[in-house]
C-alpha cells in the first residue's frame, strides 16, 4: 500500500521549492514528516504486525478496528487490544498550575 500522504507532501514540497519559497518549503516539509512521525509514535500499528505504511489520507477503518474511549488498550505489563488505539494521556491544567506555582484552592 502506498503512503498518499508522503505522495502529497513530496508533490506539495517541490512545488513550492519549485517556486524559491524554501522557507515555507521547509515548514511545510517539518509539518508533514511530523503528522507521519506521530502516527508511528503514538499508535500501536506496527504492534499489531502492520509491516506496510497505511494510506493515510485515504484509508478508512471500520470502526470494529478501532479501539474506543472506554475500551481496556494496555495493562501494567503493556498493550492488551488487537485494536488500532492511539497514545495518550489525561492532563489536569489545574493540578500542573497548583505544582507550579504552590498555590492550592
Amino acid at each position: 500500500m502506498k503512503c498518499i500522504l508522503c505522495f502529497l507532501l513530496r508533490r506539495t514540497f517541490n512545488t513550492i521549492a519549485g517556486d524559491g519559497r524554501y522557507a515555507t518549503a521547509r515548514e511545510v516539509l517539518g509539518t508533514g514528516l511530523h503528522t507521519i512521525q506521530g502516527f508511528y509514535a503514538h499508535s500501536n500499528w506496527v504492534e499489531l504486525g502492520n509491516s506496510a505504511p497505511p494510506n493515510l489520507v485515504f484509508e478508512q477503518f471500520l470502526p470494529s478496528e478501532l479501539a474506543g474511549p472506554t475500551d481496556d488498550t494496555c495493562d501494567s505489563n503493556g498493550l492488551i487490544t488487537n485494536l488500532l488505539t492511539s497514545g495518550y494521556f489525561h492532563y489536569n491544567v489545574n493540578k500542573q498550575a497548583e505544582s507550579i506555582s504552590g498555590f492550592h484552592n
